[in-house]
């Protein structure tokens, strides 16, 4: 979605608005299908996540935007779980319905912001990977370097969180594992480890781009 002010909260709104829309039209599917809640909370993420999230990764999240889809999905667990909002029962806590829908699944249940994650540094590995001459690495990178390109002056107020520095600053930090070391993209070393560990498809960028 564009806006005049290239604001993301318009983008989750505008899907979690539609996906809710979707939700609606399954309200029948979830409560009287006889079929197991397994499959249920399998057509939940087959249908609604992959709606929710399809190409989020391309633009960075705050953490309350991150926390909105969390807590959609977790309302749509809810739903097809049949258990009232917290509100109404208390001792359902977000926490307790992910165990329950974990357990029916038979395997964790990802929060929607894991899943976003992912992607986005599967994409990460896609642009590092990428030859000088692709689109994708002359919109990313200044001419044949991995240095991220600048465009035009900085707006007033508060800088924007950048997706490729705040992409590969988190991608660095898993993969180096040291608190005290931060990504510089000024320098060669850590540029040179982001690349290869995403040519040689490694650690976090063993996920592929879907």
């Amino acid at each position: 979605m564009l806006t005049d002010t290239n604001d993301n909260h318009a983008e989750v709104s505008n899907k979690i608005a539609e996906c809710s829309a979707t939700c609606n039209r399954f309200k029948i599917f979830w409560r009287k299908a006889k079929t197991t809640t397994k499959w249920k909370i399998q057509v939940f993420d087959a249908v609604i996540r992959a709606k929710l999230l399809y190409s989020l990764e391309c633009i960075q999240l705050t953490a309350v935007e991150q926390e909105r889809l969390d807590a959609f999905q977790t309302k749509g667990l809810r739903r097809i779980l049949n258990i009232p909002p917290t509100h109404i029962d208390r001792y359902w806590t977000n926490e307790k319905v992910r165990t329950l829908a974990s357990e029916k699944q038979g395997k964790p249940i990802l929060f929607f912001s894991e899943m976003w994650q992912k992607q986005k540094i599967a994409l990460l590995g896609h642009l590092l990977r990428a030859d000088i001459n692709d689109p994708l690495h002359q919109l990313t990178f200044e001419g044949e370097t991995k240095t991220p390109r600048t465009v035009g002056k900085r707006r007033t107020g508060r800088p924007r969180e950048q997706w490729i520095n705040e992409t590969c600053s988190e991608a660095f930090d898993e993969i180096m594992q040291n608190e005290f070391l931060e990504f510089d993209f000024n320098n060669e070393e850590h540029i040179n480890i982001l690349v290869s560990e995403a040519r040689e498809r490694k650690t976090i960028f063993q996920t592929k781009l879907k």
